[in-house]
This record gives structure tokens, sequence and C-alpha cells, in this order.
């Protein structure tokens, strides 16, 4: 059985059903103000950021995304980054969007690789 990549450790940010991808609280309806979120990343993750709206600012001082320490907001987000340890989200007091949410991204399997050509039987 392959273990979930998230858990909401705290805050009211949500795990999907599949525990593939992880949510700001109401996503898409809006989250709301003072949240804060604490989500374990159980096994290292390339996120596919399905959506991303927070409050804008230049020092992401308002509403951020903290993954592997950087932190996103307005929307730019943490498409195409492996997560690993925590994820971090923080909202202010004013200004609520729509918010966010990240998955895990599913590449497809590589083609099998073809046998090599059985040499042919000598005479």
């Amino acid at each position: 059985v392959p273990q979930v990549p998230f858990s909401v450790q705290s805050g009211p940010c949500t795990v999907n059903t599949d525990g593939d991808c992880v949510q700001s609280s109401y996503f898409p309806e809006g989250y709301g103000a003072n949240e804060e979120c604490d989500i374990e990343v159980h096994v290292p993750a390339t996120l596919l950021l399905v959506a991303f709206q927070g409050e804008a600012d230049p020092t992401c001082a308002y509403d951020s995304l903290q993954v592997n320490g950087q932190s996103f907001c307005g929307s730019e987000g943490s498409d195409g980054i492996t997560a690993q340890g925590q994820i971090m989200w923080t909202s202010d007091e004013i200004m609520v969007n729509s918010g966010w949410q990240l998955c895990v991204a599913r590449f497809p399997s590589p083609p099998p690789v073809p046998a090599p050509p059985t040499p042919p039987a000598l005479p």
C-alpha cells in the first residue's frame, strides 16, 4: 500500500480523499482570515500546482505558502518543486482569495525497454 504524500498536522487545510492533493480551507470558495496550516510531506513529492490565488505582495508578508523554506503568494506558486519536510500556509486578517490546491505530479511510466534482438541461429 503506497503511503499518502501529505497529512495536515494543524490548521484548517485539507487533504483530498485520494490523499494526493492538499488545499487551503474551503477551496475553491475562499480561505479564511488568520489561518495557519502545517502540512507534513511524508515522501518527497513533485508538486503540480492546480490553482493558486492568494494576496499578492512583493515580500509575501500577508498570505503565503511556504515550500522548502521558499515563500509563494499572489498567483505565483510552487509548480514543479519537489517538496520535502513541511509545507506551511498562513493568511492575515484581511483580504482573502480563492486559495490553492497542490497535488502530487503523476508522470506517465516510461515505456518498457525492448529486449535486444535474438541473433539468428548459426547453421
